[in-house]
């Protein structure tokens, strides 16, 4: 039964045009009296904090009550609260059995779901598994299940290497208006090296694309002169592939890191980089820890890769030897203390990885995902942080510039600024163009400088021409 004035259809409408506050106040009335769909809407609108304070704990309790009277995307929606264990505790088989019910109501969304899950377990059989959730659920019309399918008939996860299949699923995605299946289209297609055996799903990597890209980076010796610096240090970490199996690719990271250390190297750095099998969890530590009490100068970290929660829930960077469950992670506050050991008077850290939440897919593509709702602590004068995006949101990825839109407009700045950028300069470039570069793309991506008045700001980034 419905409150006077409270239709299905003046609901959808207020949901439609996001007028959040009256949406929650409306179909309140309607939830109280016992309305599945409104049970619903009170789930979601708390999950995301829309016309309300975010309480994921309520969340689940309407969306419980919703998925109890037989409402599809409240099943959904459960089971993805439980496979994070936002608001409930973590459970993969409830996630799983609330997922499963939804499907068997015909949710497309729902069988992209559990194939996600399925996926992240890493196991042969469960990647079969997610292979065929994913194409009932593409063939169900979820577009992320087209894109999904076609990375896996890419990768070949669960199913032989097929790239017709492949380009097919990616293809019928961006038809539907999924942008991410388009920048997954263009950056295999920007591997023409990578040739795929059909038959037995063999890849050949014949040549590998040269990094860096920026020809301005590689001329900087040639026009500018530069003083170099033995006392500047730069640990610069990029972590694209991961060791082991259920631990996605984070996309351009490598590429993110080898254009950076080419700049710091050509401005003066001493600069040591570390890759993919190379930046594990004691590489990272020992490579910053050698420095502890050493006179340096200015000490700088730049990471790109995954953002990540450790088991007690304190947000970090993940190695290349973190495990699926998210144990190895490295803690930002570890981080910070082994940083803060060295006596350089001038520090600095940079972070093109995701610190978020809320997301209603595991990992999503075109991203820097293993999620986590980042905390502040008080700033240390010392340290200039620079992250690639707030809480609650993540760092994407540019498939056509091969980079982060972070480190993208971040080496943009640099370039825009020579022949003496100053830190002031490039975080005002960041925090003015990546949020539009950001929303042309349909998301939000605000990167944060911290703190915001920090005494490191009006130095310059490189050694003084």
């Amino acid at each position: 039964m419905f409150s006077s004035g409270s239709s299905h259809s003046e609901i959808r409408s207020l949901l439609l045009h996001k007028n959040y506050t009256t949406l929650f106040l409306l179909s309140r009335k309607n939830a109280l009296e016992g309305d599945p769909e409104s049970e619903f809407i009170q789930g979601y609108l708390l999950e995301y904090g829309l016309g309300v304070p975010p309480d994921q704990a309520k969340a689940v309790f309407w969306y419980q009550k919703s998925a109890s009277s037989g409402n599809r995307e409240a099943m959904n929606n459960l089971g993805i609260l439980y496979s994070h264990g936002l608001g409930i505790q973590k459970s993969d088989h409830q996630a799983l059995y609330w997922f499963s019910r939804s499907a068997r109501l015909k949710n497309p969304a729902a069988y992209n779901n559990m194939a996600l899950l399925l996926e992240e377990k890493g196991r042969s059989r469960d990647k079969k598994r997610a292979a065929r959730y994913f194409l009932l659920a593409a063939k169900g019309g979820d577009a992320d299940a087209m894109n999904n399918l076609g990375l896996v008939y890419m990768r070949g996860d669960g199913v032989p290497v097929n790239r017709k299949k492949a380009r097919f699923w990616l293809q019928k995605a961006a038809d539907h208006g999924l942008s991410e299946a388009q920048k997954n289209i263009d950056f295999w297609s920007a591997r023409g090296s990578d040739s795929y055996d059909e038959k037995d799903g063999a890849t050949t990597h014949t040549a590998t694309h040269p990094m860096p890209r920026e020809a301005w980076i590689q001329s900087l010796d040639a026009t500018h002169e530069v003083k170099r610096h033995k006392d500047w240090v730069a640990l610069v970490i990029g972590v694209d592939h991961y060791l082991l199996k259920g631990v996605p690719s984070a996309e351009f990271a490598d590429n993110d890191a080898r254009s950076v250390a080419a700049l710091l190297k050509k401005m003066g750095w001493s600069t040591i980089l570390l890759e993919d099998g190379d930046a594990s969890y004691f590489s990272i530590k020992n490579r910053i820890l050698v420095w502890k009490g050493y006179p340096l100068r200015r000490f700088l970290i730049y990471f790109s890769g995954h953002g990540t929660v450790s088991s007690s829930g304190n947000p970090g960077l993940a190695p290349s030897d973190i495990l699926p469950s998210g144990e190895g992670a490295i803690p930002l506050k570890v981080l910070k203390s082994w940083i803060g050991q060295s006596a350089s008077p001038k520090k600095y850290l940079m972070i093109d990885a995701c610190f978020s939440g809320g997301k209603r897919f595991f990992f999503p593509n075109g991203t820097r995902p293993l999620i986590s709702v980042r905390g502040y602590s008080s700033d240390p004068s010392d340290l200039l942080e620079l992250d690639a995006s707030e809480r609650r949101q993540e760092s994407h990825v540019d498939a056509v510039a091969h980079h982060g839109l972070f480190t993208e407009i971040f080496l943009e700045g640099v370039r825009r600024h020579m022949p003496d950028p100053r830190w002031s300069d490039v975080s005002a470039e960041l925090l003015s163009r990546l949020p539009f570069a950001a929303r042309s793309e349909g998301f939000e991506q605000n990167p944060s400088i911290r703190p915001e008045n920090s005494p490191l700001l009006p130095g310059y980034i490189g050694a003084h021409w």
